[in-house]
This record gives C-alpha cells, sequence and structure tokens, in this order.
C-alpha cells in the first residue's frame, strides 16, 4: 500500500489515505458545533443568525443577504457588520 509520510519531530508516521479520510470524518461528526453556524454549512440561516440576535428581522436579513440565496455567507455576515446591521458582539444568546 502507499501512504503519505509525515515528517515531524524527528518520527515519521505513516498514515494510509483510507484510514485519514475516516478519522477525518469521524473528528468532523464528534466536533460539537458552537456559535452560530449551528449545522456547520459555512453559512447562516435566519435561525441561526436570530439564535444570537434575537431581534433580527427577516426584512435585515434580507438586506445582509445580499445574493437572495436565503443563507449569509461570511462575506456577507461581515458586510453586515460593517453596514451596522449586525453588531459586531454577539449576545451568550
Amino acid at each position: 500500500m502507499t501512504g503519505i509520510v509525515l515528517e515531524g519531530i524527528g518520527m515519521k508516521l505513516r498514515r494510509y489515505p483510507v484510514a485519514m479520510g475516516i478519522i477525518l470524518l469521524l473528528g468532523a461528526a464528534a466536533t460539537p458545533r458552537t456559535g452560530i453556524d449551528l449545522d456547520g454549512d459555512g453559512r447562516y440561516s435566519l435561525d441561526e443568525l436570530r439564535s444570537h440576535y434575537p431581534a433580527l428581522s427577516a426584512e435585515a436579513f434580507a438586506q445582509i443577504d445580499t445574493n437572495g440565496d436565503g443563507v449569509v455567507s461570511p462575506g456577507e455576515f461581515r458586510a453586515g457588520q460593517d453596514d451596522g446591521l449586525l453588531p459586531i458582539a454577539v449576545s451568550d444568546g
């Protein structure tokens, strides 16, 4: 079998691609979701944003969601903060 050799601190570790993929998937599945992106898709739904910004209206969400795809990307999120539509600091919920 072929594998990837990782070098570090004077040791060589051999990891096989399939095993490494399984380990990464299991780690991702076991990682609890924190923050605003509760489903881990890299975007923010209205419900996810409302968990931290309870007063966020659907109209304000639509202004932040500039491409109209129904979710807010990280770039749209930052632009919403820059435009004053979202506060910089989020509440603890």
